[in-house]
């Protein structure tokens, strides 16, 4: 199932997610926007507002999280 949702999303979007699933929270920082790619906050913001779109994430006064909780585990492997 997540594997379909993954799928169809762009590079920078699966980082941010990957992010998130890491436990970042300022995605605009120089240092999470290097280690992640995310490139520049225009394309952080426009990747943020597809994923809320889409249903992955959920944006709760600027808090992102996931919808699902088990697509986080999935993104990290399981563990």
């Amino acid at each position: 199932m997540f594997q379909n949702d993954t799928e169809n999303l762009s590079q920078s979007q699966i980082e941010i997610l990957k992010a998130i699933s890491n436990g970042e929270t300022k995605l605009s920082s120089e240092d999470v926007k290097r280690r992640y790619s995310l490139g520049n906050p225009n394309t952080i913001t426009k990747n943020k507002l597809a994923l809320v779109r889409r249903d992955i994430l959920d944006n709760d006064k600027g808090v992102l999280t996931f919808v699902d909780p088990l697509y986080r585990i999935w993104l990290k492997g399981g563990n």
